[in-house]
């Protein structure tokens, strides 16, 4: 999470970059996309596949975070 100061207070927004756990390639959900995908699952999270040919998840966390995990 990322906290910033305004005029009236402290502006926070969710950290929504992730990485692929193999070869570290930045992925961002800006469009939401994948947390689209994550609310549609019973669990919360969603597979990916990697450029690198790499299966992992993500999902987000308490704070609001993207995560990523491999199974």
């Amino acid at each position: 999470m990322e906290a910033k100061e305004i005029n009236n207070g402290i502006l926070c927004m969710a950290n929504v970059k992730f990485a692929c756990p193999k070869c570290k390639k930045v992925y961002s959900d800006d469009k939401e996309i994948y947390l689209n995908r994550c609310n549609k699952n019973a669990n919360g999270c969603t597979k990916i596949k990697c450029d690198c040919g790499q299966l992992f998840y993500m999902t987000y966390n308490y704070k609001g975070d993207a995560v990523s995990f491999l199974p």
